[in-house]
């Protein structure tokens, strides 16, 4: 399963977090604490590190972003390291710098990588967990060696996202889908033509918007319900990875009921090309 936008219309991973001591140094190959002298003797000063998830819900393979706060400032920056665990015991790590005089930071990490298992809900709840695990200041502070008392923060993992691919790399995934075929399209805004489809009828719907080959402009995810139980609403999900490999997700439901054979809108991108760079970008994420 693969796996800042995130659109969250209507819809839910976990881990579990090691703590480590965090060592002030100006380089990583310098000793874990400032000073000379027994280190027994040395000031140990814990800091509090509070891990927010920016996206509670996030991918395996995913670039995923979250925010640091630290219980007091300095005056240098300080680099706090997070760990993310997975249930499977599967680990990545990333950094956020907390600039000199304030308390928070942002930063990101990569998701471990398919574990090869898929729930059977559109969302795994409390699949991993997100804490820090280390400190380190720009300059040394004489006799004092820092480490970090974090918390520990809950995080869902989707059922399953794509990977980077040249271009906006989607997956459309439902509830039911034993009894509810549904199928996926890439459409223009002003609707003159059905650009991308998907109707295989497994569970999972996909589509690669390449870069290449598609004009800038605005465009739109549509549904069409093949077949579905008339009484029952479904709940779906669009995931959405990026060329960078963060992750777009728009959520929603079906009511019960919702015509079959109709094109229903979920949501939009805009594909913008930089005049200058010639780098592609997808944004304007909007749910329908």
């Amino acid at each position: 399963m693969m796996k800042l936008n995130y659109i969250k219309y209507f819809g839910k991973f976990a881990f579990a977090a090691v703590l480590a001591l965090g060592a002030v140094s100006c380089e990583d190959d310098e000793p874990v604490s400032a000073g000379e002298g027994d280190p027994l003797t040395k000031n140990i000063v814990s800091v509090d590190a509070m891990v927010t998830a920016l996206q509670p819900n996030v991918g395996e393979g995913n670039l995923t972003p979250f925010a640091v706060t630290i219980g007091n400032s300095f005056s240098s920056d300080a680099t706090v390291t997070v760990k993310v665990t997975f249930d499977n015991g599967e680990v990545s790590t990333g950094t956020a710098v907390v600039p000199a005089g304030t308390t928070t930071g942002t930063g990101s990490l990569t998701m471990p990588t398919d574990d090869g298992f898929i729930p059977a809900g559109l969302v795994a709840e409390d699949a991993g967990t997100l804490s820090a695990v280390a400190i380190r200041l720009d300059e040394l502070v004489e006799g004092t060696t820092y480490v970090v008392a974090p918390n520990e923060t809950s995080i869902g993992i989707f059922s399953d996202t794509l990977g980077i691919a040249g271009g906006l790399n989607s997956i459309f995934d439902w509830t039911n889908p034993e009894n509810a075929d549904l199928d996926f399209y890439v459409i223009d805004e002003a609707f003159t033509a059905i650009l991308e489809d998907s109707e295989t009828g497994s569970r999972f719907e996909s589509d690669l918007f390449q870069t290449i080959g598609r004009e800038d402009g605005v465009y739109v995810f549509y549904t069409s319900i093949f077949t579905a139980p008339a009484d029952e609403a479904i709940d779906y999900q669009v995931l959405s990875t990026l060329p960078d490999g963060s992750l777009n997700a728009f959520e929603g439901t079906l009511p019960a009921g919702s015509p079959q054979g109709s094109f229903i809108p979920l949501g939009s991108f805009e594909k913008i090309t930089d005049e200058v760079s010639g780098t592609v970008s997808y944004t304007n994420f909007t749910a329908l």
